[in-house]
């Protein structure tokens, strides 16, 4: 009889262990791989182990800045799971407003087009605007910036239309710096030169004789 309840015993201690999860061969419901099987976040009959898009908002998880939140219809230009805007209710779920809506690596408060990326096109001074806008650009809704290293002087005045003066004294706007130090000549400038127009004396300073004088 002892043989027999300790057979019994034995074998009820193992089916609990292989229940519960607690022996070392047994399965566990509880266990993270099971309870990712069970989450279905989006509903879709696919466990988020598997599913590419947890919360089924479109934008796969691997480029989803809140994989389990769903954007429920808000605006995501660039779509990385971020929304465009983010008001309370939309805070409250957990997530925050994008800070570059068209993810071209402008900010949207420097972005002069912030809903429409750049698409690989060069912007020298990062405002947004490419420096140069061909036809596919201007379909998009894009003009050409006209002040490439956005230093106030027009591309079509300045002298270093690509380099910046980076606020070194450029006394007749011409995109040429008066004076020109080691880093300002290793960015590849040089010193503006003084033209003969400019030494000329203002006419109001002229005095012009007249007749008889």
């Amino acid at each position: 009889m002892v043989i027999a309840k300790r057979f019994y015993l034995l074998v009820a201690v193992s089916f609990v262990l292989a229940v519960t999860g607690c022996g070392g061969g047994g399965s566990s419901s509880s266990s993270p791989a099971a309870t990712a099987a069970i989450l279905d976040t989006d509903g879709d009959g696919t466990g988020n182990n598997t599913d590419t898009d947890d919360d089924g908002d479109g934008v796969l998880d691997t480029a989803d800045a809140f994989p389990l939140i769903t954007l429920g219809g808000l605006t995501d230009t660039d779509g990385d799971g971020r929304p465009n805007d983010c008001d309370a209710a939309c805070q409250t779920a957990g997530m925050t407003a994008d800070t570059d809506d068209d993810g071209d690596g402008v900010l949207d408060t420097a972005d002069a087009f912030p809903l429409i990326t750049l698409g690989g096109l060069t912007d020298t001074d990062g405002d947004g605007r490419p420096n140069d806008c061909d036809a596919a650009c201007q379909t998009a809704g894009m003009t050409a910036d006209t002040d490439d290293d956005g230093d106030g002087v027009l591309d079509t005045a300045d002298a270093f239309p690509l380099i910046t003066l980076g606020g070194l004294t450029d006394t007749d706007g011409d995109g040429r710096p008066n004076v020109c130090d080691a880093a300002c000549q290793a960015a590849g400038m040089t010193a503006d030169t003084p033209s003969s127009a400019a030494l000329q004396l203002p006419t109001s300073l002229v005095i012009l004789k007249t007749e008889g004088e």
